[in-house]
């Protein structure tokens, strides 16, 4: 996790959310939840309850039979601790709340960590011994979140649940139940967790060789394509931001606008690479290939868009993308996560477009990628 960073986040869960009563506490449906459990909320004795169960029923049994006060004053002690154990167990509950903390991005083949922040809204009590059972699938990870200490009134604790995908896709990670022993460990009570949250895996990243010095004259569906740089060729104003140099100001455009804006010109030398990628069932007919061109695609792009020399990816013959900033190549690679086989064709690219990235199957090599015709990569 990222300091300073704002994590996406999933909506509150628990007792403490006020949408479970309507926005406003009812007294009819909370007498109706006492009776009737809400879906995913369960009160079941512990190994230690089981006992006291059987004691309470031999201990009655003998009072009975024998009339003494003394073993009906210890059966009420026996019952006693029950109805007490689930008095403090649900007031252990109230004022809690969850939500799941993500950072993206997340690959698949690399750890994944998902922050769950657990939430103490009572004024007055704390809250102890606090169990979270995570699970992500499809990978199958289970594991359970323990609150050591306990969480004081009005206190936030962040848990970190960590796994590793195997496979791109989305994954779906669930707070499957919140349960706590608490006090006396005579009942586990457990509450439902909520919504689940999904992740898009982006593919894992694999070797590849590359060399190929790309194209002087980029174009983007058929236009060419000039990317901000130092040369002389004007571009486009843009807002000021710290650091630019006075001699870039337009001060004419500034005054008319009341902000300082600057010029950007093209760059005298932006070789680059366009994408044309097709997951198309003739051309892939097996999948575990499939899976290693997202891959290979996946890596390639992330490398040439660090050195500048990514310009635009096209899919199945559609539109062709413009790749200048980092979102652009996050939202690339949230589609290669998805990307399925698909059986209608589409329509390729054309090989005369400069910089166009083709990939080809090899049942020697594995995967090749060829500029204009030219072998240019393998993996």
């Amino acid at each position: 996790m990222r300091p300073g960073f704002t994590y996406s986040s999933s909506e509150w869960n628990g007792p403490a959310c006020r949408s479970l009563w309507g926005g406003r506490f009812r007294i009819f449906p909370f007498l109706k939840s006492l009776i009737i459990p809400p879906r995913g909320q369960r009160v079941l004795p512990t190994v230690s309850g089981y006992v006291l169960i059987i004691m309470a029923i031999g201990l009655g049994m003998a009072a009975y039979n024998s009339a003494s006060n003394i073993l009906f004053i210890a059966l009420s002690v026996l019952l006693a601790s029950l109805i007490v154990s689930g008095i403090l167990s649900w007031l252990n509950f109230q004022g809690i709340c969850w939500r799941m903390l993500v950072d993206p991005p997340f690959r698949a083949g690399e750890e994944c960590h998902v922050r769950v922040e657990v939430r103490n809204t009572k004024k007055f009590l704390p809250t102890y011994a606090l169990s979270l059972n995570m699970l992500a699938q499809p990978s199958g990870v289970k594991t359970v979140l323990r609150l050591e200490q306990r969480l004081e009134p009005r206190g936030t604790v962040q848990l970190d649940f960590s796994f590793v995908p195997q496979q791109r896709g989305v994954e779906t990670i669930r707070v499957q139940g919140v349960s706590s022993q608490f006090p006396f460990g005579f009942l586990r009570k457990t509450l439902g967790g909520g919504r689940p949250i999904e992740l898009t895996v982006w593919p894992r990243r694999t070797s590849y060789r590359f060399k190929h010095d790309g194209t002087a004259t980029p174009c983007l569906n058929g236009r060419p394509l000039a990317k901000p740089g130092s040369g002389s060729e004007f571009i486009n104003l843009r807002a000021y931001r710290q650091g630019d140099s006075h001699r870039q100001v337009h001060w004419k455009a500034s005054a008319r606008l009341k902000n300082l804006v600057v010029q950007q010109f093209a760059a005298e030398n932006h070789s680059g690479f366009l994408f044309s990628l097709q997951s198309y069932q003739h051309l892939w007919p097996d999948e575990v290939q499939f899976e290693h061109l997202c891959s290979f695609v996946s890596s390639l792009a992330e490398d040439l868009f660090r050195q500048e020399r990514l310009h635009g990816v096209q899919i199945n013959g559609g539109l062709q993308k413009r790749i200048s900033r980092r979102s652009d190549l996050d939202y690339f690679q949230d589609q290669l996560a998805t990307l399925q086989r698909v059986e209608v064709d589409g329509g390729g690219v054309d090989l005369s477009t400069p910089g166009a990235v083709t990939f080809e199957a090899d049942p020697v090599t594995g995967i090749n990628a060829y500029v204009r015709g030219q072998k240019a990569a393998t993996a």
